[in-house]
């Protein structure tokens, strides 16, 4: 974000035009420095995933060691709290799974 800072104005009203304005016709300009020298856009999706996934599956397993310490299945309603929290982590799954597929059928068309 910093590299994207320092650059020119008219990089930067460039930017702006392209991304929320595709069709509009303008020059290219350059940046005086690369804004992304890792070269991570190009990864972005992927890192996404890969982000996501891990998040989840630590959620998963601190979830089924919160129900084990209350010597309950995952799936009892008998307490509250831990429902919700199961219910909102299944309901989070879900819109990661809608992501994953969405990035694998259609991803490509949009860089």
């Amino acid at each position: 974000m910093v590299l994207y800072f320092i650059q020119p104005t008219a990089y930067k009203y460039y930017a702006y035009i392209s991304s929320y304005f595709p069709d509009a016709k303008q020059e290219i300009i350059y940046p005086i420095i690369n804004d992304d020298p890792l070269h991570l856009r190009r990864y972005l999706d992927l890192l996404t995933i890969i982000q996501l996934a891990i998040y989840y599956c630590l959620s998963i397993i601190t979830l089924v060691n919160a129900f084990r310490n209350e010597k309950v299945s995952v799936f009892a309603r008998k307490y509250k709290n831990l429902s919700w929290l199961r219910n909102f982590i299944l309901a989070l799954i879900g819109l990661f799974l809608i992501f994953v597929i969405i990035t694998i059928t259609v991803g490509e068309e949009y860089r």
